[in-house]
């Protein structure tokens, strides 16, 4: 089967990622925070390319042929070397690091064509408290709207486990804080 490229563009925010690919065409993702003015640009960019949504898209080519394969990227897949550590945070195996104005590139190829979903796993590294937010590209361009703008989500806990209570008796809303920890976000 041919052989695919796949670029990750990140703009802003630091992330740790590792993805399988589990029937569905796409691959790794690193965060991406972008502001309005970016976001409005790659929706203007997308429409003047005539991407479909993801709606059409999957109408188009999801129901032809869903693949069964699994494809599982590493390191051994980049295209352009990347930051990589291993046993990051408690999780065993290589994990990927890009800053803030890093892309990601891996090339692979799938045994049969088909519609391929995506496992991301990552790690958010305290940033900015915004949405992590990365770009998916296959062979060198988006292949819907949506892939413009990928979100991954921050987690968060209370700041302290103490309730407060104002004069009144009324719970007063704890403090969040960003609390890292590996994740998942299945596309």
């Amino acid at each position: 089967m041919k052989g695919f490229k796949s670029r990750f563009i990140k703009r802003a925010v630091p992330f740790a990622l590792t993805a399988v690919v589990t029937a569905s065409l796409m691959t790794y993702v690193l965060p991406v925070n972008t502001v309005c003015a970016e976001r409005n640009e790659a929706l203007a960019v997308a429409k003047a390319e005539n991407l479909p949504n993801y709606f059409t898209y999957q109408r188009t080519y999801g129901e032809k042929n869903p693949a069964k394969d699994t494809v599982i990227l590493t390191s051994q897949n980049l295209s352009v070397a990347a930051e990589t550590y291993n046993d990051y945070e408690g999780r065993r195996g290589e994990a990927i690091y890009t800053d803030d104005n890093s892309s990601v590139e891996f090339s692979f190829e799938v045994s049969e064509a088909g519609l391929y979903n995506i496992l991301f796993e990552y790690y958010p590294l305290k940033g900015n408290g915004g949405t992590i937010e990365r770009a998916l590209y296959i062979d060198g361009k988006a292949p819907f709207s949506e892939a413009e703008n990928l979100s991954f989500q921050r987690i968060w806990a209370n700041a302290d486990g103490e309730i407060k209570e104002d004069t009144q008796g009324n719970q007063i809303m704890i403090e969040q804080v960003e609390a890292p920890r590996w994740t998942t976000r299945f596309s």
